[in-house]
């Protein structure tokens, strides 16, 4: 016999339902997409930062201290 999960019913925002952090409930399809889309955004985060590497490494470019840190705050942003 297979028991079905019910979906999250989060109250105040999307995920605070405390029967997705245990596993008791299965997350709806706003909760699947917000994960979804953080994950792109830490992949597209992580591709960035490897060619910044890749480039400095190469003495393609140099960036500067106030531009990192602006890529940054941008990419916090984003989150």
């Amino acid at each position: 016999m297979t028991t079905e999960k019910p979906a999250c019913d989060c109250l105040n925002w999307c995920g605070d339902d405390p029967w997705l952090r245990d596993g008791r409930a299965e997350p709806c399809a706003e909760a699947k997409k917000r994960e979804a889309d953080r994950q792109e955004i830490l992949a597209i985060k992580d591709r960035v930062k490897a060619l910044a590497a890749s480039a400095q490494d190469k003495g393609l470019v140099v960036i500067d201290a106030e531009l990192m840190a602006s890529i940054h705050i941008t990419m916090d942003r984003l989150r």
